[in-house]
């Protein structure tokens, strides 16, 4: 897919390469509003994106009468695009970029390529370069140089959000400065070199107005209002990292995110949404003299201010007792790469964890081994801090639940006939899955369900979708919700499945969703992929 992404309030020309498949071909996105047609050329496609679609990630699909493709990112922009344009592989032959701000829209066409960009910057100016590529599904792991007029290396952006590249350079000589990217391989190779190909596609936005980088804290409670202080460059016109105070509702909805969104910035922040008691660190809590004193359960919204900053908290433990905790930092779009540590009074180390299974943020389950106190530390791998490494730190009884997650992400079933849609329930924590209820929202009419009563050890569910002789072929997003009602409020899990399989890292944009699909056909229903294992 080709450009990655379109403006706000502009009809985007998008072209997709690879099997269509038999026509006619449709399309959706999923944003209000949002229309995909046909441009009457093989492969290209009209996506309407309306005026008042907020900045970021979308999901984006292609079907026909016979089934959809897998989901793919689609990048919504507030700022002018434009493409990149060929040959800008050197010092001497850069592509001259007149007007700022800009979204370039480029490709790495072959093996070793290096894309470069001139733009004119007055002294007093602060540059924000963000190459988009990894969280979208470019297998590139990008890196920005920015040089002057002499080529001369002046800053280097490389893993800023996740692998994506950010650079941020205060302009002391105004003059024309030259923006390099380029990409190295992801998942790494054995040898170090610049990637290119027919599928190495970039974003590459280039401002000196607003960009936000942090919210503190980086949650509140749901339903709720409150105040975060917003950090980033140009927020009020000065070259300096500062804060503005807004103040965000969270909604009560099922998100456990909702989204920071600022007029005229091109990028949104998460802002986590929590169930519980909600606290701020409060320094100085670096020694264990210091820590601050907690009781569990509650969340823990804190930051480490400096490079070198610890953040320690006491608490309580009875012999025998469990705790979960639960790190998000990484997962909330900063550069945080987090450890926790469990200490005694003595500071002896109990615990550690670094990157959880499958997660950049630390969680750990503990259990105390006497009645005393204890304390719980926070700091960065590398030692590294700033107003942009904010942390949310759970604290509580592990709690029980379960998760739902589904391996294929669209499913047919043909008019008339039956077919599965098989789900995996797995307990968290000792939970009983036997009372749990499967919902499916968006099924059109003369559809129905059946759904086999559930073992209390969870595992692989068939639930059976049944089309009646009346059923009319369709295409339409669905959602399947478990839903466990013995909790008050009860608790709701959506089916989710992996965009991206062979990279589950939190840091892509959009890699997992509970956005299914279901095409109701008037032919054989399409099978569903078959994953061979490999011989022994």
């Amino acid at each position: 897919m080709f450009p990655l992404g379109g403006q706000a309030g502009t009809t985007a020309k998008v072209t997709f390469t690879g099997k269509l498949g038999p026509g006619p071909v449709g399309g959706w996105v999923d944003f209000p509003g949002g229309v995909v047609k046909p441009d009457g050329t093989n492969g290209i496609f009209q996506i309407v994106i309306p005026t008042n679609t907020p900045p970021g990630p979308r999901l984006l699909r292609l079907f026909n009468a016979e089934g959809a493709s897998r989901p793919r990112i689609f990048m919504v922009g507030i700022l002018p695009e434009i493409t990149e344009i060929e040959p800008n592989d050197s010092l001497t032959k850069p592509q001259a970029i007149t007007n700022l701000p800009v979204t370039i829209n480029g490709r790495f066409d072959k093996a070793g390529d290096v894309d470069l960009f001139t733009v004119k910057l007055a002294a007093s100016q602060t540059l924000i370069a963000e190459a988009v590529a990894n969280m979208v599904g470019s297998s590139i792991d990008p890196a920005l140089t920015l040089r002057d007029a002499a080529g001369h290396q002046v800053a280097f952006g490389h893993d800023g959000i996740g692998l994506d590249a950010l650079l941020a350079y205060p302009v002391s000589k105004a003059g024309t400065y030259i923006v390099q990217l380029a990409g190295f391989a992801y998942p790494p190779a054995a040898d170090v070199r610049f990637v290119g190909g027919k599928s190495q596609f970039y974003r590459l936005t280039l401002t000196t107005g607003a960009y936000l980088r942090s919210s503190f804290p980086a949650g509140i409670a749901r339903g709720t209002t409150g105040s975060v202080q917003l950090s980033g460059w140009n927020l009020a016109g000065t070259n300096q990292l500062l804060a503005q105070t807004i103040t965000a509702a969270a909604s009560t909805g099922r998100q456990d995110f909702a989204e920071i969104i600022q007029a005229s910035v091109p990028n949104r922040l998460r802002l986590a949404l929590g169930d519980g008691t909600e606290v701020l660190e409060s320094e100085p809590n670096d020694t264990r003299e210091k820590a601050q004193k907690i009781t569990p359960p509650l969340t823990l919204n804190g930051r480490l201010d400096r490079a070198g900053d610890v953040d320690r908290f006491a608490f309580s433990a009875r012999k025998g007792e469990r705790f979960e905790f639960k790190l998000l930092a990484r997962t909330q779009g900063g550069p945080m790469d987090s450890v926790l540590v469990i200490e005694d009074a003595a500071g002896k180390e109990l615990a550690r964890v670094d990157d959880s299974a499958g997660d950049t943020d630390a969680r750990l389950v503990w259990a105390a081994t006497a009645e005393t106190n204890y304390f719980v530390a926070v700091r960065d791998l590398f030692g590294k801090g700033g107003p942009d490494h904010v942390y949310r730190l759970e604290v509580g009884p592990p709690a029980p639940g379960f998760t739902v997650t589904v391996d294929t992400h669209a499913f047919a079933v043909q008019v008339g006939k039956t077919n599965e849609l098989k789900l995996t329930v797995t307990p968290v924590n000792g939970y009983a899955c036997t009372n749990l209820q499967v919902v499916i929202e968006g099924l059109p009419d003369d559809i129905t369900v059946q759904v086999p009563k559930l073992a209390a050890k969870g595992g692989e569910v068939k639930v059976s979708l049944i089309a009646g002789a009346d059923a009319e072929p369709s295409n339409q997003p669905i959602r399947v919700l478990v839903v466990a009602p013995e909790f008050k409020p009860a608790k709701v899990r959506p089916a989710i499945f992996t965009v991206n399989a062979k990279d589950t890292s939190p840091e892509l944009f959009i890699n997992q969703t509970d956005e299914l699909w279901l095409t109701v056909t008037s032919g054989p229903a399409l099978a569903s992929p078959v994953v061979k294992k490999k011989k022994k």
